[in-house]
């Protein structure tokens, strides 16, 4: 399955963005949005927790779905390791059936861009609107592939313990600027006292959306006051790596 978090690749997420690891100001930004937030918020993609936790820990009433029952696995064990409780969700976000509403939710990372077709993106911001109280917010991370290197391959070797390591390769393999897409495969090896024991691999692709095609996207889910921000307002970063959309029920 394209995109799908498997066993190694969320042990790999854990170990290098770990809980409270901001990306590029990503932590502090969506916590300024959410921290007056009324009632309870939704992480959308919540993976390991990265974000998650340190909210609880500040107060919020924040849940969190993911599609990968190995990275919601992970995301327990740290919401457990941190003294913390919340309601985890196993589930497609399109597909899931949510018995509340909540007064935010977020989406950071670039996760919507894991969405394999527009058609889905379309029905998961309807899904949106749809579980969002009146007068609700949603705030979306768009990543963009500016640093990516089409046939370009990178190895990794992450320590897990004294006898075992994970050796990641990452093959960038072509981007179709037609669709908006670009793909990437990577292998994950799991070693133990150097013999490999476990394979992983992970077909993935990563869209991306223009400002006004993602903007005219909201506004047929039926959202308004929408805004976008560069880079979470730092200015010194000169190249569009992140663009959040917010907007309002």
């Amino acid at each position: 399955m394209k995109n799908y978090y498997g066993k190694l690749s969320s042990i790999i997420y854990n170990l290098t963005k770990p809980v409270g690891y901001s990306i590029d100001g990503d932590l502090e930004f969506y916590f300024e949005k959410i921290k007056t937030a009324k009632g309870i918020i939704l992480e959308a993609g919540v993976g390991t927790g990265r974000m998650l936790i340190p909210f609880l820990r500040k107060g919020l009433q924040i849940e969190g779905i993911d599609s990968s029952s190995e990275m919601l696995q992970e995301c327990q064990a740290n919401v457990l390791r941190y003294n913390q409780e919340t309601e985890l969700i196993h589930g497609q976000i399109e597909n899931f059936n949510f018995t509340k509403k909540y007064s935010a939710i977020i989406m950071p990372t670039g996760s919507i861009c894991l969405i394999q077709d527009r058609t889905s993106v379309k029905n998961i911001l309807e899904k949106y609107f749809d579980i969002l109280e009146d007068d609700g917010q949603i705030i979306i991370d768009l990543i963009y592939p500016n640093y990516f290197k089409p046939n370009s391959e990178h190895e990794f070797d992450y320590k897990i313990d004294k006898n075992s390591f994970i050796k990641l390769k990452n093959i960038s393999k072509e981007i179709d600027w037609i669709n908006q897409k670009t793909s990437s495969h990577l292998i994950y090896e799991k070693y133990i006292d150097n013999e490999l024991k476990e394979t992983e691999v992970q077909n993935f692709d990563l869209n991306w959306y223009g400002m006004e095609e993602f903007k005219d996207m909201l506004l047929s889910a039926g959202f308004r006051n929408i805004e976008f921000i560069k880079n979470y307002g730092i200015n010194r970063v000169l190249n569009l790596k992140t663009l959040t959309a917010i907007a309002k029920k």
